[in-house]
């Protein structure tokens, strides 16, 4: 299945400079080599199964998987994309193919070595300040149960973001959420967006970090990003990255872009530049790529939709995150959720 990724958010250096040294000096010699077949170079196994109940149909998939391995945390490897936080812009969106969101540079975040060790330090929240045009940059944080709300969210609707307009359906949307850092009204942290970004596309992102800071008591290093072009006021989307820190990207691990639209049904179309909302038809590319994370429930064989209610009540341990299409799971022996229809 190339190119397809069943996670339970486990990735693995390839070691192909180190086999490659080892032929160098061992070919000279005159040993016959037998051919290695697939051989997947990683330093562990895929997602650990401890459930006697695992479907075989799991199995076939995870290690089918797990065989065309996958690039590093630091983007090294012979799958990472040559992109980095600095040099990243919307040109290296996808278009939008009719889902809340997209996987960027392999759904391998962009964080440095230095940005993960200072994570693991301290915890932290940075926010960057707005620039000549009222736009916010980026939200950053070590996210820490510290950071985390003692007290109810409040009023946050005197907060005016940039390309605001009153009336238009627009949410004032959390770059890092309420949840994860309890900032409130924050204007370096507070983008316009619609209900489709910020309460259907990056809700169940938001929920996976601020949930597992909660329960494990362990740090995510996570930042959220608007995605402008030129002088626009209203974000074309967020770019979002997280990777828990404890066990280096093994439980979060995630790069995706949400975009800034509204629901097709809603036929509104948004002009970035000022803001304003006029009636049209929301273009869909049915010719983009389709990859969509789906959440599996490894007991019953159900696959669902990241903000499915049927996930919130999943024990985490039930949970496997799969990359590809509908299609492929159906095939594979998995049915789809009837509840969210995937």
């Amino acid at each position: 299945m190339k190119n397809k990724r069943l996670r339970s958010f486990r990735k693995k250096a390839v070691l192909v400079t180190l086999a490659a040294l080892l032929l160098t000096i061992i070919l000279p010699l005159g040993g016959c080599f037998e051919e290695m077949e697939n051989d997947p170079m990683w330093d562990g196994d895929g997602y650990e199964n401890t459930s006697e109940t695992s479907t075989e149909s799991e199995t076939s998939l995870e290690s089918e998987t797990l065989a065309e391995g996958e690039s590093s945390v630091d983007g090294e490897g012979e799958t990472a994309a040559e992109l980095t936080f600095e040099t990243f812009t919307y040109e290296d969106v996808p278009n939008y193919a009719g889902f809340y969101y997209t996987e960027i540079n392999g759904n391998v975040p962009f964080f440095t070595e230095e940005e993960i060790a200072e994570a693991n330090q301290e915890y932290y929240e940075y926010y960057s300040p707005l620039d000549d045009l009222g736009r916010c940059g980026y939200a950053m944080a070590s996210v820490d149960t510290a950071l985390m709300p003692t007290e109810e969210r409040g009023d946050i609707y005197w907060v005016h973001p940039s390309g605001w307009q009153k009336n238009s359906g627009y949410e004032r949307t959390h770059l890092i959420a309420f949840q994860i850092a309890g900032e409130n009204a924050n204007e370096q942290n507070l983008i316009t967006g619609t209900h489709y970004l910020n309460g259907e596309g990056m809700l169940p992102f938001e929920e996976m970090v601020g949930d597992y800071v909660r329960e494990t008591n362990t740090r995510v290093l996570y930042r959220v990003t608007p995605i402008y072009v030129g002088d626009e006021l209203v974000a074309r989307g967020v770019l979002m990255e997280a990777m828990s820190l404890a066990d280096q990207g093994e439980d979060i691990l995630y790069n995706i872009f949400v975009y800034n639209v509204f629901n097709p049904d809603e036929h509104k179309l948004i002009d970035y530049m000022t803001g304003e909302v006029y009636e049209g038809d929301l273009e869909i590319d049915e010719t983009a790529a389709m990859d969509v994370t789906y959440i599996i429930n490894r007991n019953s064989g159900t696959f669902h939709l990241p903000n499915c209610e049927g996930v919130e009540s999943m024990n985490e341990k039930n949970k496997i995150y799969f990359t590809g299409t509908r299609e492929e799971l159906i095939e594979d022996g998995y049915k789809p959720c009837p509840r969210c229809n995937p």
